[in-house]
Parts: structure tokens; sequence; C-alpha cells
């Protein structure tokens, strides 16, 4: 199959590159099965070509995702993990999007997986019509991307399905017993500096998930 060339990281000759690639998909089902293969096989090309990430504190508040070179060998380590990865995050570097971006790229990906997601309220995993909670951001990038690729899926509270490889997103906020409801291919564990009895909750974690779901840890070095 052939590859296409990775998209500038600037913003105009990303934008640039982006709507080529859409136009040329959008007017060709061979061009758009290409797309779709090189989108399911090199991640850093998906989310530089089609991610998008919301910031509204900005006059434009809908930007491209572009990754920045510090955030790509976290997004490997992530892709990658066997065991837990502990990010220590400043603010604005965009880490947890990080994870939901690579939850978000195996959810459209792969088939019968589950990624689940834990924080320090129930609010803040999913809040209707919140964009600070991490289920907002999955749903806006799904529904960011053309027809071409965005699967079919269903939001409840809680629970991202797509109807098309029985693939789930999962989410809770932390108790005694998060964590431990079924198994999960990889879980984010955000906030931490938040969360009282960290150390209790990864214990219980470990307990339940099985050996082959990391853990993904977002600790705030601000809080």
């Amino acid at each position: 199959m052939p590859r296409f060339p990775n998209p500038p990281t600037d913003l105009s000759g990303n934008m640039a590159y982006r709507k080529r690639i859409d136009t040329l998909a959008r007017g060709s089902e061979e061009f758009a099965a290409m797309v779709r293969w090189q989108f399911e096989h090199d991640i850093e090309w998906a989310i530089n070509t089609f991610f998008w990430t919301r910031d509204t504190r900005l006059e434009v508040t809908d930007r491209p995702f572009i990754l920045m070179d510090f955030q790509i060998p976290v997004l490997k380590a992530i892709a990658t993990a066997k065991k837990d990865v502990v990010v220590v995050k400043p603010r604005d570097m965009g880490m947890s999007w990080i994870t939901l971006v690579r939850f978000v790229h195996g959810f459209m990906c792969q088939r019968g997986v589950n990624y689940h997601c834990i924080s320090k309220n129930e609010d803040a995993v999913d809040k209707k019509g919140d964009p600070n909670c991490l289920f907002w951001k999955m749903h806006y990038m799904l529904d960011m991307f053309p027809a071409y690729l965005r699967p079919n899926f269903q939001h409840t509270h809680m629970l991202i399905t797509n109807l098309e490889n029985d693939c789930t997103i999962t989410g809770e906020a932390t108790s005694e017993t998060a964590g431990r409801s079924g198994r999960a291919s990889q879980m984010l564990v955000d906030e931490c500096a938040a969360i009282k009895n960290l150390r209790i909750l990864r214990a219980f974690i470990a307990q339940g998930r099985g050996a082959n779901a990391p853990c993904m840890d977002g600790r705030s070095s601000q809080m």
C-alpha cells in the first residue's frame, strides 16, 4: 500500500495538507481506502492529519491537533505500554489529550477492546456539555472526523460504543471498587493529585484489571 508523506507541522502548512487529503478522499473511494489504511497503521500520521483539539480560551477554539516533539515519546510509550506509565504533567502540555487520542484511535482501529477512564469524580469523567470532562473530549474528536473515517458510535453516560467493531470506552469516578468491574485493554487514571488514597486505588486496579491492562497515570505537577 503506498504511503502518504508526513504532514507539515506548521499551522498553515498542516491545514493545507489536511484540506488536500480530505478533498481527494471525498472524491475517490479508492483514495479514501488508502487514507483509512494509513490512518489505522500510522497513529502519528493519523493525529497530525485528522485529529482536532479545542481550547475554549482562544478566539478560534477548534485547532488541528499537531503533535509537538515532546509529546511523541509519551504517545509511543502509551501506545506500546505493557506496564504502567506515569506522566508528571504541567498544565497546557496536552498530556490528557494524548492519552485520549490514543484511546480514540484504538477504539476506531482495533476490534473488541475496552479502554477505561477514571478521574477524581463523575463529572470529570462524563458530564453532558462540559468540554473539560474526558468523555466530551473523545466525543468531540469522533464528531470531527469526515464521514469516510467516522465510525458508527453511540455515547451514553460513561460509555461510548463503536457499533462497527465492538470496541468500548468506559468510565467511572474513583471509589473503593474503581477499575475492578470487568477487564480493560488500557486504563487512564487522570488528575491523580486530586485523588485521595491513590495508592489504595492503584492496588485495587492491579488486582482487578488483568496483567495486560497498563494504567496511564496522569499527575499534575501544579496541584
